[in-house]
């Protein structure tokens, strides 16, 4: 079993590492364009990297060989089972590991959809014409949470705001809805919890959370939204996209 896991996880890792890289150049090469279409990029990435090791079980089997020059943290990564390694690298051991970081990973996701789950609880409904809002006294940001239910999150002195406040954060949470970045995000943790030795993986990830939560695509958008009297005062609060199941 184990060297079954360390057999698809290698060359998925080889291969994982040659999509990301592929990324980051046409990302340079679009830096340019809309932050949505560099997001666009990153969210296919990470989705490819989450298909393949689904790939790797339907292909032939092949055996990735690196140069007696690369680094010996690598060597180890790809080579694990090859002849004359030590036993302390073994592919039991390897794969224990892999598993001990996968499920911390894991718990970790667990851990932040229950304490999202009880802001929600803890929350009152507020008024709105779509995704349903919530005020929280366990949010400080406004925050667009969940997947297949999501919700708005607003601090308590959400009524305490204008209305040209709230209809700006609502647009904006609504639109990062609309372009499925809480499902694209949650893609990414995914990603990271299955690679989260490869430190690449982490890279694009962060990547797409930078881009997703770049102002995006709204009715506000454009000349009227640059001068909107609350742009200001609603980028300068510190704003954070949670995506979690």
């Amino acid at each position: 079993m184990s060297e079954a896991l360390i057999s698809l996880l290698q060359p998925a890792a080889v291969i994982v590492t040659v999509l990301i890289l592929a990324s980051a150049a046409l990302a340079a090469a679009i830096r340019k364009t809309s932050p949505s279409h560099r997001a666009a990029v990153w969210q296919h990435t990470l989705v490819a990297a989450l298909a393949v090791p689904a790939f790797r079980l339907m292909l032939p089997a092949f055996t990735v060989t690196l140069p007696a020059a690369t680094s010996p943290v690598l060597s180890i990564a790809i080579n694990a089972n090859s002849a004359g390694k030590a036993a302390f690298f073994s592919s039991s051991l390897l794969a224990t590991i892999w598993c001990t970081g996968f499920l911390f990973a894991m718990a970790r996701l667990v851990a932040g959809h229950w304490m999202m789950h009880r802001a929600v609880k803890a929350g009152v409904p507020q008024s709105s014409h779509g995704i349903p809002v919530v005020a929280s006294p366990r949010v400080h940001t406004p925050l667009l949470w969940g997947v297949w239910r999501p919700r708005i999150l607003v601090p308590m002195d959400w009524e305490s705001r204008s209305d040209a406040e709230r209809g700006l954060i609502l647009a904006h949470e609504t639109a990062h809805a609309n372009r499925g970045d809480a499902e694209f995000q949650l893609v990414a943790y995914l990603a990271c919890a299955l690679y989260w030795f490869h430190p690449l993986v982490w890279f694009a990830a962060a990547r797409l959370a930078t881009k997703a939560n770049s102002p995006v695509t709204t009715p506000c958008s454009g000349p009227a939204f640059e001068r909107h009297p609350t742009r200001i005062s609603y980028w300068s609060r510190p704003m954070r996209l949670q995506n979690r199941v």
